[in-house]
């Protein structure tokens, strides 16, 4: 039987309002509020959703006095919430309830693919009374909150990770790169706020979704969980798995099931003309790239130049860059309790002169232009092998060795590399300078690592160090 909850009386109850308690744990985000002494970020309506325009708290805990959902943008490598810096934006509003999500171009290659999601939960129990109301409604409507903004998302066929807090409740969401936003986020949230919706959420447990299995990549991995332990730590070890193309143990939920003959919208890494595949909005005015220059050495998102020499510090405020490569080869399974989180995030900018190292063709085959003609390429994501990195490229396991003879890629792959799919050489990507002697700038994402960003802009760690040794 479906579980009714009376919103009125939770809603009155939220509207009674209490003071603030003692912050312990800096990562904790209180349900309490006090009436007249809140401080909430800006609307989200009004910076955008790019996180690089929203407010920069010093502490997470300084959101807390915000009785209003919030979304939040911090790195995923903070292995300590002591100083963790944090983007934010208030979610709370109509603007969304109006406008129509945008129409998404159709990507090269896309075709709309049946998934297999995972639904576990642990509900609430009458020793939750009277709270697990106001936890199901609280952590409804974050939900809702969330949904709302990824289904207008500007960049829908980019990695998305975003994270909630409303009321005690947070939420992380993961979507891999491959995966269309409202398409995955239209077909995956129902689910879960329908099982909210009817069983509730146990005082200090969660929910979650997950689409990922040991022969899934991360570009094609989806995850999202709410908890009701009034902390960022469990969603956000939830969603370092996921990026890692892990799963999460559901033993320690009381139930879960699975759900099969999900239709979601993907794209290939690789098209059959050997075009990279690319989406866009075709209703919806792009957000504004542009750093928040007074904020930029201590907040989430700062951008990396990869044009020029630095002269100003831009820093992610969490961590700095880390240089050691890290292996996405598939591990042993992990869980949001023993999980380490090791993503890093920064920005940074670069512009290498002479050539880049390539690699030639080693071919049993006459090819006389190979090594001057570019090859296709892929990009490894986390959880590939030299197995799904040839059914990616749409050759051989032994062709994709003979195309890259200077790698094993049997034994060692790091998230963001490109190898060829084709004979030839790797195109040469790296950046150049602006016309006004300025350097390409990147913003950094919220799970980017150094090794990462080194290898989409065709540089090595070193380069990246180099070219922004005064930036941290």
């Amino acid at each position: 039987m479906r579980r009714r909850i009376d919103f009125s009386v939770v809603f009155a109850t939220w509207l009674a309002g209490l003071i603030p308690p003692t912050v312990s744990d800096p990562t904790e985000i209180h349900r309490a509020w006090s009436v007249g002494n809140q401080l909430c970020p800006e609307p989200c309506y009004t910076t955008g959703p790019n996180p690089s325009n929203w407010t920069v708290f010093a502490d997470v805990h300084l959101i807390s006095g915000c009785t209003r959902p919030v979304l939040l943008d911090f790195s995923l490598d903070a292995t300590s919430a002591e100083g963790l810096y944090v983007r934010s934006c208030d979610a709370w509003g109509e603007h969304y309830y109006f406008a129509p999500p945008p129409k998404i171009s159709a990507a090269p290659g896309e075709k709309e693919t049946n998934v297999t999601a995972q639904l576990a939960w642990s509900p609430s129990s009458d020793s939750d009374r009277p709270d697990s109301d106001r936890i199901s409604f609280s952590a409804i409507k974050l939900l809702q909150q969330v949904e709302y903004q990824l289904m207008r998302s500007p960049t829908p066929w980019e990695k998305t990770i975003v994270f909630g807090a409303f009321q005690g409740i947070t939420v992380g969401v993961y979507i891999g790169d491959n995966m269309l936003n409202p398409s995955a986020v239209g077909a995956l949230f129902e689910p879960l706020m329908e099982k909210v919706s009817e069983v509730g959420i146990g005082r200090s447990k969660s929910a979650l979704l997950q689409v990922c299995d040991e022969k899934r990549t991360s570009d094609q991995t989806f995850g999202v969980v709410v908890a009701a332990d009034g902390t960022l730590g469990g969603v956000k070890a939830a969603v370092t798995i996921w990026s890692k193309s892990h799963c999460i143990s559901t033993t320690t939920f009381a139930a879960s099931t699975k759900l099969d003959n999900i239709p979601v919208r993907i794209k290939p890494r690789l098209s059959s003309q050997g075009v990279v595949p690319t989406g866009t909005p075709t209703s919806l005015t792009a957000a504004s790239r542009e750093s928040v220059k007074s904020a930029a050495q201590s907040r989430p998102g700062s951008t990396i130049r990869t044009g020029a020499t630095i002269k100003n510090k831009v820093q992610r405020g969490l961590t700095t860059l880390q240089s050691q490569t890290q292996p996405v080869s598939k591990q042993t399974p992990v869980t949001a309790k023993n999980m380490t989180p090791t993503g890093k995030g920064n920005t940074a900018s670069a512009h290498v002169p002479g050539p880049t190292n390539q690699a030639t063709i080693k071919s049993n085959t006459d090819l006389t232009t190979a090594t001057t003609t570019e090859c296709r390429t892929v990009k490894v994501f986390a959880g590939d092998n030299c197995d799904s990195l040839a059914k990616n490229c749409h050759i051989s396991r032994d062709d994709l060795i003979m195309f890259n003879p200077g790698v094993d890629l049997c034994k060692s792959t790091y998230e963001g590399q490109r190898v060829c799919c084709s004979a030839g050489i790797l195109p040469d990507v790296r950046p150049q300078q602006n016309a006004d002697g300025s350097c390409f700038s990147y913003e950094v994402k919220v799970s980017d690592r150094c090794e990462s960003i080194a290898a989409v802009y065709g540089l090595k760690v070193a380069d990246v160090e180099r070219l922004n040794y005064d930036t941290w």
